[in-house]
């Protein structure tokens, strides 16, 4: 075998449906210096005697068997410590890669000499009603060639980690490592890899197949609903922390606040229904002290941000006629911006500012009179 030069880490829990498909596509890679280490987090099915069945056959592939369930953060940490290529991959078990997706990324990372490269990826339905919670174009890919990682291009490449390829040494100098989240790890781990980079190759090809399944995400029967529901504020806390240790966080305070906001709002939108508004605000309030303990002021959208998780109002409000079913009239508020909606059709737009009272009339009636507070 000659001297591998990408790892490929595959995370391995009861996929056992899937996961021969998955190796299938790993060791028939056009580029053979690959090393493939699977990490099975305690599966109780027969997943991982199949992958020791694969590397029975092919010296490239590595298992790795934890002795309880630590889910998925933990398993990717401990293969990366336990991968020896200088650039690594990532493929979760039920999914797939094109037969060429080693050879083009490596290709794409190394003559391009840059920091990253990403290339776009097929949405596989397992069954044929969609989820709605993560849209195919997050897969996208923007025009082809070598971006600048700013801001913007952060956000485009999407947070998922299985369409990229990464620089070992980067990871090992910034002491980067998954948080111990459910969900969203993918998000804070491109993210801090990104902003700690100059550029990235961007290649617009599909190259990674992605399955979506049911409940595929984590297995609530082994972690608290607590702890999945409030993933996002500790990814945000988890990225702080990062970018304070790398001394980048007031290069990247902008990115980082709209971050926090956006995880907040998941947060609201998708917590478990035992968990109240109320406590998550106290959540999100508790780290807004510790990212600004000397309240330092920010641009007016961020201060208006702040004030409402101050306040309790950033999530959207909706106030209807006492007849739920039949919302003829509805007003919904954001950060800055009032809407009346008649029939389901905005028909009056107003902005405000902090302090600024708001009187709306639509056809001469009043419907709603409303102050915003510091």
């Amino acid at each position: 075998m000659n001297k591998p030069y990408i790892s490929i880490i595959v995370p391995v829990y009861n996929t056992q449906k899937y996961i021969s498909a998955c190796l299938d596509s790993l060791t028939r890679q056009t580029f053979e210096d690959i090393e493939i280490i699977c990490i099975d987090d305690y599966s109780s099915d027969d997943s991982v005697n199949i992958a020791q069945t694969y590397a029975v056959k092919d010296e490239r592939i590595k298992i790795i068997k934890l002795n309880e369930r630590s889910g998925v953060s933990k398993a990717r940490n401990i293969a990366i410590k336990s991968s020896s290529c200088p650039y690594i991959m990532f493929c979760d078990s039920d999914d797939k890669y094109h037969p060429q997706m080693c050879e083009k990324m490596f290709k794409a990372i190394s003559e391009n000499k840059v920091d990253a490269a990403i290339c776009a990826a097929e949405v596989v339905y397992e069954t044929s009603k969609k989820p709605n919670d993560i849209p195919e174009q997050n897969f996208s890919i923007m025009p082809e060639g070598i971006k600048i990682l700013n801001d913007k291009a952060i956000a485009l490449a999407s947070s998922s980690i299985w369409n990229k390829i990464f620089k070992r040494d980067i990871i090992n100098a910034r002491n980067l490592a998954f948080p111990d989240v459910l969900i969203n790890e993918d998000g804070f781990f491109w993210n801090a890899y990104a902003c700690v980079c100059q550029n990235a190759f961007f290649l617009n090809e599909k190259l990674y197949r992605y399955t979506r399944r049911q409940n595929s995400a984590v297995d609530l029967m082994y972690f608290k609903i607590e702890d999945y529901s409030l993933s996002y504020l500790k990814t945000a806390e988890a990225l702080y922390d990062f970018f304070m240790a790398n001394g980048i966080y007031k290069q990247k305070k902008t990115f980082f606040w709209e971050e926090f906001f956006k995880y907040c709002l998941w947060t609201l939108k998708h917590s478990h229904a035992d968990l109240t508004d109320n406590f998550i605000y106290g959540k999100a309030n508790e780290l807004i002290n510790k990212f600004n303990p000397s309240k330092e002021s920010f641009d007016e959208e961020t201060n208006l941000k702040i004030a409402a998780i101050k306040n309790k109002r950033l999530k959207r409000k909706t106030w209807r006629f006492p007849f739920a079913w039949l919302p003829i009239i509805k007003t919904t508020r954001t950060f800055k911006k009032l809407k009346i909606w008649f029939l389901g059709i905005p028909v009056w737009k107003v902005k405000y500012k902090i302090n600024a009272k708001i009187y709306c009339l639509l056809a001469f009636i009043p419907v709603l009179k409303t102050k915003t507070e510091n």
